[in-house]
């Protein structure tokens, strides 16, 4: 590992186990201040333009690898027309929460039409994907209660139990007899929720959601869903991951999804019974002391899930473009961890390696971020990079050129 990636690497590694705070942020800031400062990985850069498949970072027009608009919807005429008319007509602030004067005819229609689409009696809108996860699980679990975790779950995920008070167990990744295990050792809670990502983040599989759910009603326990990276993807209609095994929609007790994933937009959303939804708003904290996402960004997103609904080509076209991408990443030899999602990600290990790959990746003209410690564990680094319906046969080919490129050079 080179002097630059050590720099780096040790610095992240060692800050969680500083106790004295001067000492903490003197090494943060050297380690944080190389990445910034080396323009070769891209965290919080200030990108020019983001365009479907195409990016622009200091004057230089890059392939853009990384982005999850998954159906290009954030750039759709008609999704750009929903927004501009309604900033015009409303302006940017809504000038409260939704409990006061942030609500509109376009949040209950979105709400409406979301739970509509998912086939939920009703759904509650939120800011970020994020918000809807944290609130969620802090507000109808706490003290008491149990909260039952998959070691891949998302961390708003995590942040939701830890907020809640309740007891946190985890289970192995995708195991249901792990699962099964975990419910065995804990029948004492009265209260006992599992959740579940359909579709994880960071590696890119399915979760085994048929024989999960049979563990936990067997158990008497509660389920909860978060399909962010699965909503419009998968399913004969893209409504999700129980329409992708066949289920039904009450089979999971409380679905989560984020707007700013496959709908292109902005906001998190959570889908379940009436009463489920109802509490939410007047118990939930993150719901009713934060201002309402604008009407414009609201109008956007019902747009674009009008077009979801109508238009399958866009998924179509997304699931021909993985499987000629992640092919390509295989037949080099790549390890992309068995992903079943427009999440393809390249499994490298060592962290000195991601980051020169970063580094040959920016020369390549293309814009795919390393994923290192913190953001995953230690010795575990990887690239997560995405396909979206917008990317041309052209420019998937040009990616695989540059990773045969890569792979050669660093003798992967």
């Amino acid at each position: 590992m080179d002097s630059f990636s050590k720099v780096i690497v040790n610095g992240l590694t060692n800050i969680p186990k500083m106790k004295d705070f001067r000492k903490k942020m003197n090494v943060f800031s050297q380690a944080y201040n190389s990445v910034i400062n080396s323009n070769l990985i891209y965290w919080y850069r200030n990108l020019e333009y983001v365009t479907g498949s195409q990016t622009s970072l200091n004057g230089k027009k890059m392939l853009m690898l990384d982005s999850y608009d998954y159906l290009g919807l954030g750039d759709d005429q008609e999704v750009k027309k929903a927004v501009s008319e309604a900033v015009l007509k409303h302006g940017l602030s809504t000038g409260g929460s939704r409990l006061l004067t942030g609500s509109t005819i376009i949040h209950e229609q979105l709400e409406k039409g979301y739970a509509e689409f998912k086939g939920t009696e009703s759904a509650i809108v939120f800011n970020s994907g994020y918000d809807a996860n944290l609130t969620a699980i802090s507000t109808l679990f706490g003290k008491g209660d149990l909260i039952i975790l998959d070691k891949h779950d998302h961390a708003s995920i995590y942040d939701g139990a830890r907020l809640s008070g309740a007891h946190i167990e985890r289970f192995e990744h995708n195991n249901v007899d792990a699962l099964a295990q975990v419910l065995e050792d804990c029948k004492e809670y009265e209260n006992k929720l599992v959740v579940l990502d359909a579709i994880y983040s960071s590696v890119g599989d399915i979760a085994k959601l048929p024989e999960l759910i049979k563990v936990i009603k067997k158990n008497n326990a509660l389920s909860m869903v978060d399909e962010a990276h699965c909503i419009g993807l998968i399913g004969k209609t893209g409504r999700g991951i129980d329409e992708h095994f066949g289920m039904k929609t009450e089979d999971v007790d409380i679905w989560m999804t984020s707007f700013g994933k496959a709908f292109g937009s902005q906001g998190g959303c959570i889908a379940g019974n009436d009463s489920l939804v109802s509490y939410l708003k007047v118990f939930g904290r993150g719901f009713i002391f934060s201002g309402s996402l604008p009407v414009a960004i609201t109008a956007g997103t019902l747009a674009a899930l009008n077009i979801m609904k109508r238009d399958l080509s866009r998924k179509k076209k997304l699931w021909e473009n993985v499987k000629h991408y992640k092919q390509g990443l295989d037949d080099m030899g790549f390890d992309t961890m068995n992903s079943e999602s427009a999440i393809v990600p390249i499994f490298l290990g060592n962290e000195g390696i991601a980051i020169k790959m970063a580094r040959i990746l920016n020369n390549e003209g293309i814009f795919a971020c390393p994923y290192i410690f913190p953001a995953v564990p230690q010795n575990t680094a990887r690239f997560r990079t995405l396909m979206t319906s917008s990317h041309t046969r052209e420019e998937i080919e040009f990616a695989l050129k540059g990773f045969e490129k890569i792979r050669k050079k660093l003798k992967i």
